[in-house]
């Protein structure tokens, strides 16, 4: 074997010599494979996903008219999945062609380190390509330290910061509210009041 020399070079040899992965949409009979694998996704950020929950994300990946999209991995083409990754085409502001963005991505334990997450990185890039989509995004934790020395192989690290602000639950039909004002916009905003 070649004497390896650097990083990219140390890269390469490792995913050629990484396992071939099966990537497929997400089956009606992977089911409660699917369903282990993203209630464990779930617990991996600290959430307990409701059935209610579950249910309505699967029915989503069967919705032919529902923009959210389902893959997973698999070690042959009829194993069970391993891993799943939930993707969406987004709009983007700066060009005209839209963006993939993966909402979920998330890859068993006992097969992290194998190039399953690489697999449907790939993939998701490639269908992007088929698309006219101008790229993949996703995000993920920054002590996210093993996936994330992988995935600088195969994605340039943006330089953003994400913030996410929640919204408790929507106003009420008849439920009294605060009027606030957008400054940027000078549109009315409803605010729910203390």
């Amino acid at each position: 074997m070649a004497t390896v020399t650097t990083k990219h070079q140390q890269r390469v040899v490792n995913l050629t010599q990484a396992r071939a992965w099966v990537v497929t949409p997400v089956r009606i009979s992977d089911h409660d494979q699917w369903a282990a694998l993203f209630r464990a996704y779930g617990r991996s950020h600290r959430l307990q996903l409701s059935p209610e929950t579950i249910e309505a994300v699967w029915r989503r990946l069967h919705d032919r008219n529902h923009v959210v999209q389902g893959l997973v991995m698999r070690r042959t083409y009829s194993a069970p999945p391993v891993g799943l990754a939930h993707y969406r085409a987004f709009p983007r502001t700066f060009g005209p062609r839209q963006g993939c963005f993966v909402d979920d991505l998330f890859v068993d334990p006992a097969a992290r380190g194998e190039g399953a997450a690489s697999a449907v990185l790939a993939h998701l890039r490639r269908l992007a390509a088929v698309r006219g989509w101008g790229g993949v995004r996703w995000l993920m934790a920054a002590d996210n330290g093993r996936p994330r020395t992988g995935y600088d192989g195969i994605a340039a690290r943006a330089p953003w910061t994400t913030n996410d602000v929640w919204v408790a639950r929507p106003a009420r039909p008849g439920e009294r509210i605060a009027a606030g004002r957008c400054r940027s916009c000078a549109s009315g905003m409803g605010l729910r009041s203390a």
